[in-house]
């Protein structure tokens, strides 16, 4: 990781502006409770391993013909024989040798040949019966239709790997105990294969037409196998490797897919034992797989397509959980099924997040019905995990197990290849054509601590992100993103070098600094509630760079301490500290802040304080929309964070800068708890959008309540709340809420009921759109980019 260390000022008026402020404003009026910090930053390619995007562009179902397999896809017609082609009776020598100019010999129908064949790079054209003891040199056969090869020679590759490619439109046999295609040998077989007392072996290439049925299979890497029609192994397939694609079904006693083994399957693999993928390169597309378990390790990849089912008896293990051992469900609006009776998996770098599943394409979905899961540690002792106790990400993933409601079209049709799936008809459904949310990344943090991330906002096509810790202590944390294409870069990474302050909001004015700055509201170990701020740059990322002036050098990160001065005593002559900057915005010229002790406001330029309001209970939050603010703040101071405290709304004209004159004032409008949460208040036109935390969401209108919005089975059986709703956005058609454990869920505006719900373990605080995406920040260090797909 790339670190800058910036050296902490030792005295404070050389820290009031960074580097790229212009602002024409003399030293000595601005406010003197400012002082400068170090920062640590990372930047650029030392952040990309923090982000985890789980979309893929062109993302499509799979068409064996169009992957790099190496295959050979087609048998050719059958040829007739050349008019100048040689009688093979007349020319082939008692030893093998065959004696003529022409590349063509035949052996015509009726005729019959038995002993050794020197091939001699000519081609060979069968219609009579040829037995062959040994056969050596490179060459071209053609059995054609009523013809016969019988290789009646001792263990080893059918043409001793000289070179040889036959196409067999007659009956090919073998006396040896394996059908073994070496690597120089290449096999056209346009009907069936049936070889049920011998191993099929191949370290070439193999067409078959029809089906295949084989003792025993083995292979290596190099193998390139395609068969159109069913596979039947007797014994276990237990060494398959190479590139394999059948087109019917796949039926063997047991499976293992090795080194690097691509294997795709158009129809079905059934197996009364296990089906292992166990290296890093395997990958098996499959439609539909029947097995009695399923061992995935490694980086190996279980590639869906629309419709496909997988229908496990028995248990799911995944031993590379978070390092790319996964099903892949490719195509957009595409539905696939994962059934077993157990998933297990080891617990990664996170016991809460599971990588297993991926919908890389638009609005697709997996579904699991499983009813039990198990983390492993030191790969043996299994520890069980109810299903909210962790979260699938990567991809959209439904439970049936665990759903009130699962999308009606979780259906997969019967097939002849599939035995088709339909979950439990008294299971509630969704509509199918509603909404879906695609997750598209996930930015992870590097902290060694707890930390939540507590606002998100967009500016000019960026994303800026704040975090505080967790508990009492303080090591906050900003952050610049940029979602485009469906790809989210981490582009920086600033916390301040002293690990003393924590950030609860933040905000960009665009007329700070010369690019615009952000503005975090928090608090600092040293000095109580605090509003920090750092100067953006051309490209939209935190200035860290020190300033030199004629002062001396100048710190990137300033702040500013939330208590009156003996300087401002006409405006706040109280001088203790303030325990929290809640939220800020700006408006205009001026910085709105919401603390601990009510509203503050400062000149934007100066951060000269302006006006300040003293409030019975913390002020809560401020959103600004056009021409109106709206403020909510609690009716009382709180005793206990548990406690259920009133909250009054209050909306201003952003003329009154100073927040003296309500336009509107909504007094008990609903209890607030807890009482420290985020609980986000925003204007829509004459509706007021309130986040009361434990009671979910509240509409008001023209100041009275309108509607309510809680999830259902809310609580537990002993009345314990599950989650609460902590953070709102909307557009014009939608409501989305930061509804903690219970994720994001979105509402219509209209019908007020519920379109799309991504629910997570760790909890939703706050939610913000930008640019077509939906950005989510997560109380325990982890921010997701969704997008709703209608």
């Amino acid at each position: 990781m790339q670190n800058f260390k910036l050296l902490l000022l030792g005295v404070a008026v050389l820290g009031f502006t960074s580097c790229s402020n212009d602002d024409s404003v003399k030293e000595e009026t601005l406010n003197p409770n400012i002082t400068g910090l170090s920062v640590e930053t990372s930047s650029g390619s030392s952040l990309s391993d923090r982000v985890l995007n789980f979309k893929s562009p062109g993302t499509r179902a799979v068409n064996y013909t169009t992957l790099s397999l190496g295959l050979i896809t087609d048998m050719p017609s059958v040829p007739s024989v050349p008019n100048d082609a040689a009688d093979f009776t007349k020319v082939v020598k008692s030893w093998g040798a065959v004696d003529t100019d022409s590349k063509s010999v035949y052996l015509a129908s009726g005729k019959t040949y038995s002993g050794q064949l020197g091939l001699g790079d000519k081609t060979y054209y069968i219609s009579g019966d040829m037995t062959l003891t040994n056969v050596w040199g490179s060459g071209t056969i053609y059995i054609l239709k009523g013809g016969s090869l019988n290789l009646n020679h001792s263990e080893g590759t059918l043409f001793n790997n000289g070179g040889v490619t036959v196409y067999n439109y007659g009956t090919l046999t073998t006396t040896a105990s394996k059908f073994y295609i070496g690597g120089n040998e290449i096999l056209y077989n346009a009907g069936n294969l049936d070889i049920p007392t011998q191993t099929f072996k191949c370290e070439g290439k193999v067409y078959v037409g029809g089906y295949l049925n084989t003792k025993g299979w083995e292979s290596n890497q190099n193998e390139r196998v395609n068969v159109i029609g069913n596979v039947t192994v007797a014994d276990a397939a237990s060494q398959l490797d190479g590139n394999i694609h059948v087109g019917g079904s796949f039926t063997a006693p047991a499976i293992t897919l090795q080194n690097s083994c691509k294997f795709v399957s158009d129809c079905s693999i059934k197996t009364s034992g296990e089906l292992r993928l166990n290296s890093n390169n395997v990958v098996l597309y499959a439609n539909y797989v029947e097995c009695a378990s399923l061992y995935q390790t490694a980086a190996s990849t279980i590639q869906l397509e629309n419709g496909a089912y997988i229908n496990c008896a028995g248990t799911y293990t995944n031993l590379n959980n978070g390092n790319d051992a996964k099903f892949v469900l490719e195509g957009d609006k595409a539905i696939a099924v994962v059934k077993a009776a157990k998933m297990i998996w080891n617990a990664g770098g996170d016991v809460q997040r599971v990588y297993l599943f991926q919908t890389p394409g638009s609005g697709s979905t997996i579904a699991v019905d499983c009813a039990s899961f198990a983390r492993l540690v030191n790969n043996n002792d299994e520890i069980a995990m109810a299903f909210n106790e962790f979260s699938f990400d990567g991809g959209t993933v439904v439970n049936i197990h665990d759903e009130d409601n699962i999308p009606a079209n979780i259906k997969i049709a019967k097939t002849d290849c599939s035995p088709g799936y339909n979950p439990d008809p008294s299971i509630p459904t969704t509509d199918p054509t509603s909404p879906t949310i695609d997750v598209i990344a996930e930015v992870n943090n590097d902290h060694t601590h707890d930390v939540s991330a507590t606002c998100v906002k967009a500016y000019n096509g960026n994303v800026y992100v704040s975090y505080h810790q967790r508990g009492t202590g303080q090591s906050g944390c900003l952050e610049v993103l940029n979602t485009t294409n469906n790809k989210t870069q981490l582009l920086q990474f600033v916390r301040d070098h002293n690990n003393e302050l924590d950030y609860n909001s933040l905000t960009i004015n665009p007329n700070g600094g010369k690019f615009g700055r952000i503005y975090a509201a928090g608090n600092s170990k040293k000095k109580g509630g605090m509003i920090a701020y750092i100067d953006l740059t051309h490209d939209g990322l935190m200035n860290t760079k020190d300033s030199v002036t004629e002062m001396g050098t100048a710190k990137p990160l300033n702040i500013f301490s939330l208590k009156g001065s003996k300087k401002y005593a006409a405006i706040d002559n109280d001088t203790t500290v303030d325990g929290d900057g809640n939220c800020v915005a700006v408006n205009g010229s001026h910085i709105e802040v919401m603390t601990t002790s009510g509203y503050r406001v400062y000149d934007a330029a100066t951060l000269v304080p302006e006006s300040v309001t003293k409030l019975p209970g913390k002020a809560k939050f401020i959103d600004i929309n056009g021409n109106t603010m709206v403020t909510a703040y609690l009716a009382k101071a709180a005793q206990n964070a548990d406690e259920a405290i009133k909250a009054n709304i209050q909306t201003y004209a952003t003329s009154d800068y100073k927040l003296a004159t309500p336009l509107t004032e909504i007094t008990n409008a609903a209890d607030i708890q807890p009482n420290n949460g985020k609980n986000v208040v925003l204007i829509d036109g004459s509706k007021l959008y309130l986040c009361t935390g434990r009671d979910g969401l509240k509409v008001f209108e023209n100041g009275t309540l309108s509607w309510s919005y809680q999830p259902e089975k809310i609580t537990t059986s002993k009345g314990v709340y599950k989650a609460y709703c902590n953070g709102a956005a909307f557009d014009s058609k939608y409501i989305y809420l930061a509804y903690g454990s219970y994720g994001l869920i979105i509402l219509d505006k209209t019908s007020h009921k519920v379109v799309a719900q991504r629910k997570m373990v760790k909890s939703a605080n706050y939610v913000t759109l930008a640019d077509g995406y939906i950005y989510v920040a997560y109380g325990r260090d982890c921010l997701q980019v969704f997008k709703l797909v209608e």
